[in-house]
């Protein structure tokens, strides 16, 4: 490829950095993460809306213009592409366009969102209600059922410490984790359960919630969501090998309403059933985490099935009760019983997740749908460790998704 092009790709990955910290002065929280160049950020004075969308346009158009790269160079000018688009169309709605739940997901993350029809729903409904014991109905059996199995925030977050050792241990054989370091703490209340705030230089702070109810499967899941193979494993490697080896600083920030975002929580997501998948699920509840927490062994076959089908519902579901509250089809009152009888969620958490529904919107397909698109493209092979660690490590397009597995077209 002629040099023009690698400065002319350099020159509109730090356009579309600028354009990122520009954005954060708008939306607060936009740029999840940031470990490029300290002197950039702080000397950077944001620019106007009206300038951001001329901007974003031009830049667009540049990288349209470029052809007959290298297949390198080519994905870079892809990633580029979809992360500029969505940063345009977000500086659209902030201008004032409308845009409902389906659209906004289109423009964002680059999908058009599944909707879960009452058959799925149902269908999962009635495997809870052939396992769960009781009588009452099918959200009281199962809160029910679920809280038998939570634990306080002192111990849960001893039991993630312990479980983050594992989890790295058995990531370690497959990802390419430089040498890393993480700190993982409560806090009283947010409007999710946990968040990994990446600091560059692979640190990452966990933040976990002891404002909602923490069950024994959620503690493997904040292990390998956050941390390993999940987002703290996913920046950690991207700045190592597409910021510091390659120089590439679009790769110096993580953009929250973008389509990396899908990306990033889809792997999360996929990563916890790829390091610790129900067979292994079941073994450390019978062999660690029950014994030291006083629950019965025998029972951990069970409750793996029923917080694994409970927890498919839960974020399944949360799509279509996101569209109807944020398309105004039903209200916030009526969004809580929602949450409560058919996501099947305790009230604390309800309050939580509306909160979240509220501060980020559509952001909540990106659980789901980016699951399933991961899922797809990594099971293509026997390998799956590889595609996953591709999917990590390259410049990474939700488009190639969509194309490679055929979803959401």
């Amino acid at each position: 490829m002629k040099m023009g092009s690698h400065r002319r790709l350099d020159e509109a990955g730090r356009t579309y950095v600028l354009l990122c910290l520009s954005m954060e002065s708008y939306d607060p929280g936009y740029v999840d993460a940031y470990f490029g160049d300290p002197g950039l950020k702080e000397g950077f004075k944001p620019w106007p809306l009206d300038e951001m969308d001329r901007r974003s346009k031009d830049l667009l158009q540049d990288l349209l213009a470029l052809d007959s790269l290298e297949y390198e160079d080519e994905g870079r000018k892809d990633f580029l592409v979809e992360q500029t688009q969505a940063l345009h169309d977000f500086t659209l709605i902030l201008k004032g366009r409308r845009m409902n739940f389906d659209e906004e997901c289109r423009a964002l993350f680059g999908i058009t969102p599944p909707g879960y029809n009452d058959r799925s729903i149902n269908s999962m409904r009635n495997k809870l209600d052939e396992l769960l014991p009781g009588s009452g109905t099918l959200s009281k059996r199962y809160r029910r059922y679920m809280e038998s199995f939570r634990v306080s925030p002192d111990r849960a977050l001893e039991a993630v410490n312990q479980l983050l050792t594992l989890a790295k241990d058995l990531s370690s054989d497959w990802l390419p984790l430089p040498n890393d370091d993480f700190h993982v703490q409560l806090v009283p209340s947010a409007p999710w359960e946990a968040y990994n705030y990446y600091q560059g230089e692979a640190r990452s702070r966990i933040d976990i919630n002891a404002g909602v109810p923490i069950g024994v499967d959620r503690m493997i899941l904040y292990a390998a969501h956050e941390a390993y193979p999940g987002h703290h494993s996913m920046w950690a490697i991207r700045e190592q090998h597409l910021l510091k080896e390659k120089g590439w600083q679009e790769h110096c920030l993580v953009a929250l309403r973008s389509p990396l975002a899908l990306l990033a929580e889809g792997a999360a997501q996929y990563g916890v059933e790829l390091v610790f998948p129900a067979d292994s699920r079941i073994r450390i509840y019978e062999e660690s985490l029950f014994p030291s927490l006083g629950l019965p062994p025998s029972e951990a076959e069970r409750y793996e099935r029923i917080s694994s089908i409970g927890s498919d519902l839960m974020f399944r579901h949360w799509v279509n009760v996101t569209r109807d509250f944020l398309d105004g089809d039903v209200d916030e009152c009526s969004t809580m019983v929602r949450m409560q009888e058919e996501q099947l969620l305790p009230e604390a958490t309800a309050v939580s997740y509306l909160e979240m529904m509220k501060a980020y919107r559509s952001y909540v397909v990106n659980y789901s749908a980016g699951f399933d698109l991961i899922k797809a493209f990594v099971e293509k092979s026997q390998e799956r460790w590889e595609p996953f660690r591709q999917v990590l490590m390259e410049p990474m397009t939700v488009r190639r998704l969509k194309e490679s597995s055929g979803l959401f077209q």
